[in-house]
């Protein structure tokens, strides 16, 4: 277990059927065209038989700086974790979720990678932050393992600065665990892939939106949310 920066911590080495453990008992929304639990736990078991995807390292992405309102999760690390603020859009007609937009940032899909110094820039591309996953004798720094990404989303988030006219309070019953997978590339020429989405962030004119970074709201502009 280690600490990339203050709030993330990193679990390294989790064998991948624990992984596909963990997808049996977590809920995605049944609108979700992103994931799905058991065409992801397939393909994890897929490439175990051709002796890929054995291990995974757990991210999980707390906040760093202590929030007065934000609150804390125990996730089982030892010590309460940070919750994140990640507002909902303002919601059109009578949807029964709440769309958060991103959740994840770029450089998160190589949080857990301990990459030379000055290897990771804000102009680094997502081609070659997938590369950085494979391993050193194919150009990467990775090992081949997977990454689970767990991001404990405070239910009282607020909209942040410059946002409160297109968000609002996420007001949840309970924080939310939300979850992201990335992927080393497959050596195999059999990998079989049944499911497939739009990486939208790395095609050429088109504006993704960034997570709330940010998580302090400026009150004012909270209130008209």
């Amino acid at each position: 277990m280690w600490t990339p920066r203050d709030g993330i911590t990193i679990l390294e080495g989790i064998d991948s059927q624990h992984i596909v453990s963990f997808l049996s008992m977590y809920h995605f929304h049944e609108n979700s065209r992103d994931l799905d639990s058991p065409l992801i736990s397939r393909y994890i078991l897929d490439r175990r038989d051709e002796g890929e995807l054995l291990r995974f390292n757990v991210a999980i992405m707390g906040r760093a700086a202590d929030s007065d309102y934000l609150g804390t999760i125990d996730l089982g690390t030892g010590s309460q974790v940070g919750c994140i603020n990640r507002a909902r859009l303002l919601q059109i007609g009578t949807n029964t979720y709440a769309d958060i937009k991103a959740l994840m940032s770029r450089h998160d899909r190589v949080i857990d990678i301990r990459l030379p110094e000055g290897t990771l820039t804000a102009e680094t591309k997502p081609a070659e932050l997938a590369r950085f996953r494979s391993a050193s004798a194919r150009g990467g720094h990775g090992d081949g393992s997977g990454l689970l990404l767990l991001y404990p989303v405070s239910k009282d988030s607020r909209p942040v600065r410059g946002t409160a006219k297109t968000r609002e309070s996420l007001d949840a019953v309970e924080h939310v665990i939300g979850v992201g997978f990335v992927f080393p590339e497959s050596r195999s020429t059999r990998a079989n892939v049944e499911y497939v989405t739009a990486d939208v962030a790395s095609m050429p004119d088109v504006e993704v939106e960034v997570p709330d970074e940010g998580d302090e709201p400026v009150e004012s502009e909270a209130e008209l949310a």
